[in-house]
């Protein structure tokens, strides 16, 4: 789910903005995809590329009036052409996911001591290393 920042630019952009989207992973761009997207209509399909494919990435700058980024690929600020609009999609967790990841996190965490426990492993004080 779109972070409400990321949301409140989009809806401000008009539907004639040619939208480039870039992600460090190829695997987020769906995701990513869908929520721009729900937020966004634009009379031609958004443009999206993963950072490593540097020939499409120079095609999706060059061609964009607004690049629409996945934290983590803020190198390609420094690439933007002028007049082109950065917008970072901030992405916030649904919920409900977070809420069913508990179960796994209170199971990990007991199957790993804790930095204390580790401490006491250890051959001999801190002060004495």
């Amino acid at each position: 789910m779109a972070h409400a920042t990321t949301v409140a630019r989009l809806r401000a952009l008009p539907a004639d903005v040619c939208l480039g989207l870039v992600s460090t992973f190829a695997d987020f761009l769906p995701t990513m995809l869908q929520g721009v997207t729900a937020h966004v209509r634009t009379r031609q399909t958004p443009v999206c590329t993963a950072l490593s494919d540097t020939e499409r990435l120079a095609l999706v700058l060059a061609w964009a009036d607004v690049v629409v980024y996945a934290s983590g690929s803020e190198a390609i600020l420094e690439r933007l052409p002028a007049g082109a609009a950065p917008i970072e999609y901030l992405h916030t967790p649904e919920p409900s996911t977070v809420e069913d990841l508990r179960p796994l996190l209170a199971r990990v965490r007991g199957a790993y001591p804790s930095m204390d426990e580790k401490a006491r492993w250890s051959i001999g004080s801190p002060a004495s290393r």
